[in-house]
């Protein structure tokens, strides 16, 4: 009795199975592991093999594992001719090709693991075809048929989850659609394919339908379907290269004596890793814990090919850098460097969360920052015990980050300064030396809550600072603002400050007087901000600290502030910051809308506003919402 008689199923069983749907997509676990197939007993498995497997036979990809003798009778694989619809048995001396996914199952009265041989090629990238990406890319044929659907039992030969929104269909005629590249959706508009990827889960027995799935996983082959209007055009999948995504893999279950090059061979420690980076090289992370810190010092990257540190691929939100309560080490510091990208990370317990130093170019950007002793994102010059040791950062983005719980670090300084108050969210430039001109960073669409000190602070002579879209809430302050602009007694040049579209709310004094937003040194526009909810200070705050007569000019025009119960909602010349200071500056206000009329403020009554207009104020459009005028 053969495998298939035993099972209770049948070749033509399979493709009835397109059939049956499921609603929610099941990315199984089973299946693929980091460097074999887990093949389940009794159970059919659609896959695929992660890499080039021409020239390897079915007996070279799977017969230490499998009893070669016994195929057909105690294990089978199965093809699928996409041009005569009917699938097709290999013999073990016949061999799969890049792209083509496979049927595979196995009776043998338990599960078998099937280790990939190391001699797997590379998938061929190609620099000259179409591709979403700036990178070469692999091409997968399809086939496409003059009559209905055509299915292709198609894969993605590369080492790395890849994203379906990153592949490009094209029909291979040219002056047709899609002859320059569509993306699927696009595919789907133009009537050139049927829809979303068809991916078999072994465990429900049926296909994920309904909506495109995130990633297709390394080793899982799935169905493709092409309609009549690419028959007789050499269609094609583009997808980006394996290398283009993930050159350099680390992994807490790694080993330092792999080359780390695939994510079958990964390395252990990110120092090793660290040190094998070079310009164009992304080192991706796979899931699991890492101890800080991670330090990256003197590397280059180019604008074209920058130095990327990210979760690999399908791993998101499941990296962790982190240290223990009570650390004094710093979770991700990158230092002399150039076009460095921290992507999507989670760090936790540890003094600083991210801190660049003297870097040029790069971003930080989506990574979760959370339970951080200090500051949670320092972007700023190098600075030893005596002074400033380095350059400035310059032409760094620190954008849809989530920082909460900063500033937990217990006890005061040598000076007497409690360590809670270094707790800021955000911070651009240096507060203990003079002439840090940080320049040229943007710092939007973050969101920042629960810290004991300002939300986002940028420092005075840092210079051409955009602070834009960040939701900024339950901040606990002694002096300043939640987002508090070049405040102190010093500057040299014109900062150039924009401050626009923030939403600041649910901000408390633990001493002195405070604000939703406070300068202390111009120029700045300060614009399209909603502020409420601030205990024990004002809306939005200029204080009478500016030295710099070429920098002195601050306008603020269209803001929401909401403040009942407090002296000023927008307070001008208002306050010397500490510092006996005072020299205004020139303010031109205009469009504003307040509770109190401040500042030559239109005043509006809370029947004005759609609501509602407390806690979050989110009137279902996110916080802030609810300020919206009828």
């Amino acid at each position: 009795m053969s495998v298939i008689e035993r099972t209770g199923k049948s070749c033509r069983t399979v493709l009835a199975v397109l059939a049956v749907l499921v609603s929610t997509y099941f990315s199984s676990s089973v299946v693929f592991g980091n460097d074999y197939f887990a093949l389940e007993d009794n159970t059919w498995e659609l896959l695929a093999i992660p890499a080039d497997p021409v020239g390897l036979t079915l007996s070279e990809l799977f017969g230490d594992q499998l009893d070669v003798a016994e195929y057909g009778v105690t294990w089978a694989v199965f093809g699928y001719d996409s041009h005569n619809r009917i699938y097709t048995a290999p013999t073990v001396s016949d061999t799969l090709s890049a792209g083509q996914g496979f049927w595979i199952i196995q009776a043998t009265g338990e599960s078998i693991q099937i280790p990939l041989p190391t001699s797997l090629p590379q998938a061929q990238t190609l620099a000259d075809i179409p591709c979403i990406a700036d990178s070469d890319c692999v091409k997968i044929p399809l086939a496409a048929l003059s009559t209905d659907v055509s299915w292709n039992l198609s894969s993605i030969p590369l080492e790395a989850p890849s994203r379906p929104s990153d592949f490009l269909y094209v029909n291979g005629q040219a002056g047709f659609s899609c002859s320059d590249g569509c993306t699927l959706q696009q595919a789907i508009d133009a009537n050139q394919i049927v829809g979303p990827l068809w991916v078999y889960d072994p465990i429900a027995e049926a296909y994920f339908n309904g909506v495109m799935p995130d990633f297709i996983e390394p080793g899982h082959g799935f169905w493709f379907g092409t309609l009549e209007a690419a028959a007789n055009s050499s269609p094609a999948l583009h997808v980006p290269g394996a290398s283009k995504v993930c050159s350099l893999f680390v992994s807490p279950d790694g080993d330092d004596s792999n080359n780390g090059r695939t994510q079958f061979a990964p390395l252990q420690t990110m120092a090793v890793a660290v040190d094998l980076l070079v310009a164009g090289d992304t080192l991706c992370l796979m899931e699991g814990e890492y101890p800080a810190p991670l330090v990256i010092t003197d590397k280059t990257g180019t604008q074209s090919e920058p130095i990327t540190i990210q979760p690999q691929p399908g791993s998101e939100g499941e990296v962790r850098i982190q240290d223990d309560v009570g650390s004094l080490i710093t979770g991700i510091e990158v230092s002399n460097s150039a076009h460095v990208h921290i992507i999507g990370l989670d760090v936790q317990r540890v003094l600083r969360g991210i801190q660049f130093n003297s870097v040029t170019g790069g971003s930080i950007t989506g990574n979760t920052v959370t339970n951080i002793e200090q500051e949670g994102i320092r972007v700023g010059a190098l600075s030893g015990s005596s002074g400033l040791a380095g350059g400035p950062s310059s032409d760094v983005t620190i954008a849809l980050n989530t920082i909460s719980h900063t500033g937990l670090r217990p006890g005061q300084n040598s000076e007497g300064t409690t360590y809670s108050d270094f707790g800021e969210g955000i911070y651009v430039g240096t507060g203990r030396y003079i002439n840090d001109d940080t320049h040229d960073i943007l710092v939007d669409s973050n969101i920042i809550t629960n810290t004991p000190a300002e939300s986002i602070e940028i420092k005075p002579y840092t210079y051409n600072i955009t602070v834009s879209n960040n939701i900024a809430s339950n901040a606990a302050l002694r002096y300043s603002g939640a987002i508090t602009i070049a405040v102190g007694p010093e500057s040299t040049r014109d900062g150039n400050y924009l401050v626009e579209g923030n939403v600041v709310y649910q901000v408390q004094s633990t001493e002195f007087t405070i604000a939703g937003i406070v300068v202390g040194q111009g120029n700045a526009m300060i614009r399209n901000n909603t502020v409420w909810d601030i205990d024990g200070g004002r809306g939005i705050r200029v204080y009478t600290t500016f030295v710099n007569p070429d920098a002195n000019t601050i306008t603020i025009e269209n803001n929401t502030v909401w403040n009942p119960d407090t002296e000023r909602s927008i307070a001008l010349h208002d306050g010397e910051g500490g510092f006996e200071l005072d020299e205004q500056a020139i303010v031109l206000t205009s469009g504003n809308i307040t509770d109190d009329g401040s500042a030559e403020s239109e005043p509006v009554i809370i029947d004005n506003f759609i609501g509602p207009f407390t806690g979050a104020a989110d009137n279902g459009s996110g916080p802030g919402s609810g300020f919206t005028l009828r």
